[in-house]
């Protein structure tokens, strides 16, 4: 008896994640438009809305492009000036063992 209870509260479930998702897509915008600027073309001014669009969706790549040469240039220069820094604070602490080193200390 628990097993068959258990197949039907499963189905109910199931039943109901149905129906929720049936009902979030129909309470959805009743007329769906491709692109934001193109419903500037329904109200009368159709060849500047597509001009608008079409400027857009050619300047997208080239910003995204221009994002990741930024970022890994940023990353290569941050890489670069660690090296350096590393460097330079493995010489001075090689002159400051010189200085302190008891060789140099009696002759």
């Amino acid at each position: 008896m628990s097993h068959r209870a258990s197949k039907l509260e499963s189905a109910i479930r199931k039943a109901m994640l149905l129906l929720a998702i049936l009902w979030i897509l129909n309470t959805g915008p009743t007329t769906a438009i491709g692109c934001p600027t193109c419903k500037n073309g329904l109200f009368g001014n159709q060849g500047f809305a597509f001009a608008v669009s079409i400027v857009f969706m050619m300047s997208v790549p080239f910003v995204i492009l221009g994002g990741w040469t930024i970022t890994i240039w940023r990353l290569r220069l941050d890489l670069v000036n660690a090296q350096a820094n590393a460097a330079h604070a493995s010489d001075s602490s090689q002159e400051s063992m010189a200085c302190q080193s008891p060789s140099n200390a009696a002759t």
